[in-house]
């Protein structure tokens, strides 16, 4: 058994579901109850929310796990009751802060989402930027994450691909030209280690106006790194050079703000 009247201070879902046309339809029976449809799957989750909203805060968890953060979040996002629990979620929040992901996964999108609902703006770029870097084509998720930012993201993705093919068709014409023209031994053993790489990334030949879903920012600058080149003075200034490159291509990955999922 609930309050109505906490649910409704607290809510603005369930204000609207008590005082609009739901209320019409479903009248009090004789005991004065109403039911309710309830979202949700996780019981520990609604649980800890209605302790929430009833003002029972010294029975609320100080910590809960990533899961079950999501699933709250969820439930926040649904019944609109961020101002009741936003407290209580930078105290979850802190606690997993240092268990934040390194490469995009399940995990990341959870983040993602926590950090959108809660209004977490460092945790939804660093998501975000994640996102952009590690994913190779466009970013779908079981969790009402707004379509736009998986629009955003890929506009970045796709925008941080072609500057990798613009750096490495230049520098494959380059090679050609003085590994033709002035016989270059070196320019010729890179042109060649590059050329079977990026052929493996699937990058060799690959037009500017094609998407691109093969592999990773993350993916391709790995590889990119790891180029086994003979270590001559003209080899390591070509390789530093791509690695230059490509470190400041990924200093250059914005991610989103929160404002950014608003924007037309």
């Amino acid at each position: 058994m609930v309050s109505s009247r906490q649910l409704i201070l607290a809510s603005g879902y369930f204000r609207e579901q008590f005082d609009g046309p739901w209320k019409l339809k479903h009248q009090t029976n004789s005991r004065h109850v109403f039911q309710l449809p309830l979202k949700c799957t996780n019981s520990e989750a609604f649980m800890i929310l209605i302790k929430i909203l009833h003002g029972h805060s010294m029975n609320v968890p100080r910590k809960v796990t990533l899961r079950t953060l999501t699933d709250i979040a969820l439930l926040v996002d649904t019944y609109k009751c961020l101002e009741a629990a936003e407290s209580f979620a930078d105290t979850w929040i802190c606690a997993l802060n240092s268990r934040l992901p390194k490469t995009y996964s399940e995990i990341a999108h959870m983040w993602t989402y926590i950090a959108y609902v809660f209004e977490k703006t460092h945790i939804f770029q660093m998501m975000t930027k994640l996102a952009v870097k590690s994913s190779k084509r466009r970013i779908t998720s079981h969790l009402p994450i707004p379509p736009t930012v998986f629009l955003k993201v890929e506009k970045q993705r796709e925008a941080l691909i072609l500057r990798v093919l613009e750096f490495t068709n230049r520098t494959v014409s380059r090679l050609e030209h003085v590994a033709t023209s002035n016989n270059c031994v070196s320019a010729a053993i890179i042109l060649g280690t590059l050329s079977v790489l990026l052929a493996d990334l699937r990058l060799l030949g690959h037009k500017a106006s094609q998407s691109f879903h093969y592999a990773s920012f993350a993916t391709i600058s790995k590889a990119l790194n790891q180029l086994n080149i003979e270590k001559t003075p003209s080899i390591r200034h070509r390789t530093k050079a791509i690695s230059s490159c490509l470190e400041a291509l990924e200093r250059g990955i914005k991610g989103l703000q929160l404002c950014d999922v608003y924007e037309k």
